[in-house]
């Protein structure tokens, strides 16, 4: 597989049910047009050049690009003065399982150093390549009622037919 034999869109739709709507859509033109994979770049992504390249491995399932979210921790001192903290953390998570639940933990950018491909159980699907093989099996959903992102139950059906 290479880049020329991948379909590469951008998505345009921000609200939950539009955009799984829309990824469905997408993965519906990747297989009806014999495309090998598919790399979807969500709205106001900025990605380096070329990342279906980088993304389109034809050894691998699902392919995801970090991504960052800026969190804000306001913590007040003393009267007036409140300390603000910023980091960014990764939109990356690992699963720990129990007999009766899975907790899902945060991965921390030290996680992802140095940089390298490695394994996560989900992540956020901002900028990533799915393989042919896990569009014919997977269908993009979500519960906008809970607010519950495709991401998570991306990553549920990815272990569910064993997808890495």
């Amino acid at each position: 597989m290479n880049a020329q034999n991948v379909l590469v869109e951008r998505l345009e739709s921000s609200g939950l049910a539009e955009r799984v709507e829309e990824r469905n859509r997408l993965r519906g033109r990747a297989l009806k047009e014999g495309f090998e994979g598919l790399v979807l770049i969500e709205k106001g992504i900025a990605v380096p050049e070329g990342i279906e390249g980088l993304l389109a491995r034809p050894e691998m399932d699902v392919v995801i690009a970090p991504c960052f979210q800026q969190v804000v921790v306001e913590e007040p001192l003393s009267g007036s003065v409140v300390l603000v903290k910023r980091s960014r953390v990764p939109l990356a998570w690992s699963f720990a399982e129990d007999s009766k639940t899975v907790r899902v933990n945060l991965l921390s950018f030290n996680d992802l150093w140095p940089s390298r491909l490695m394994q996560a159980d989900m992540a956020a699907l901002k900028c990533a390549f799915f393989s042919r093989n896990v569009l014919e099996k997977i269908e993009f959903h979500a519960n906008p009622d809970n607010n519950v992102d495709e991401y998570f139950f991306f990553a549920l059906d990815c272990r569910r037919f064993g997808f890495q």
